[in-house]
């Protein structure tokens, strides 16, 4: 039985042609059938149904002592964002209301985790944060207090359907994604795949030809067009199982970010590292090649 407080003349009401292409994806027909689609379900059924919950809690009183807090796991599910590691993928939808605290109508613009959200709710309810959790407070974000920025955030993937291990650290001017096994140019997890733009880019992005290392200059390339790791493409070559060779063959790094390609490569390395990241060992390098090559990373 239909739902009568949802429209559905509202669905087919977005015209392809009328939305705003995404600067990172190239501008056809079915790209923009796909933000239509997009634009028709955020109207549609997320509008509606987030107005609803709050319209219960005005209606039951409980309005001004509740924290509502609307997020998603994941950002836009469209190529070259979810499942892929550049930042229309790491974006994701989060808003908050807590009356008194969080009135609305404010944007940051910080760089904030979703493992900070349980360290900042126990804060906002004065309940103890565990040393135990990766996350931190960003209250004082939004309060009186002062706030001190993230260097940085990191990321990780490993399984979306099918293998496609990667790390990421992304800090306000640079973004390093490390690959591991033979992948796609853009991996298309399955909703993306059977999309209409999914559909557009199959034979484009359905090649191995991404490289083992990038490294993104967000202030001049914030779409991360340009990689600058250069030196990881091609690679030379990956064998049969998957394995990448232990060094890519090609031109070397753009030598204005080699200090920076170190560094971050040496920040996920250790992360990984400190964290007894399964990806160090098996099943990412074939018997006998090491994953990092040893003027690479400083073991410890």
């Amino acid at each position: 039985m239909p739902n009568p407080s949802l429209d559905d003349d509202l669905f087919d009401s977005y015209d392809p042609d009328d939305v705003n292409p995404f600067p990172y994806l190239p501008d056809r027909s079915r790209v923009r059938e796909s933000i239509a689609n997009l634009n028709a379900l955020i109207t549609h059924s997320l509008d509606k149904a987030v107005g609803q919950i709050l319209d219960q809690l005005d209606e039951t009183g409980l309005a001004e002592n509740t924290l509502v807090i609307f997020a998603a796991d994941h950002g836009l599910a469209v190529p070259r964002a979810k499942g892929t590691g550049f930042d229309p993928g790491l974006e994701v939808a989060f808003v908050a209301r807590f009356p008194g605290v969080l009135d609305g109508g404010e944007r940051y613009s910080s760089l904030t985790s979703h493992v900070d959200v349980l360290p900042t709710v126990l804060d906002l309810l004065n309940l103890p944060i565990s040393d135990n959790l990766d996350g931190r407070s960003f209250r004082n974000l939004f309060g009186a207090d002062g706030y001190t920025p993230r260097k940085y955030v990191r990321a990780e993937m490993t399984r979306n359907e099918r293998y496609v291990p990667m790390r990421v650290v992304r800090t306000k001017e640079f973004k390093y994604i490390r690959n591991f096994w033979k992948q796609h140019r853009i991996h298309l997890p399955a909703d993306i795949f059977c999309s209409p733009a999914g559909r557009e880019f199959h034979e484009e992005f359905y090649v191995t030809d991404r490289s083992r290392e990038e490294l993104y200059d967000l202030r001049e390339d914030s779409y991360e067009q340009k990689n600058l790791a250069a030196s990881r493409v091609p690679l030379s070559p990956p064998v049969l199982d998957g394995m990448f060779d232990s060094s890519g063959a090609g031109a070397k790094p753009d030598p204005d970010f080699t200090d920076e390609l170190q560094r971050l490569r040496q920040h996920v390395y250790d992360w990984m590292n400190e964290t007894d990241d399964p990806l160090l060992d098996d099943p990412v390098s074939r018997p006998g090649v090491d994953v990092w090559d040893d003027t690479e990373v400083t073991r410890t």
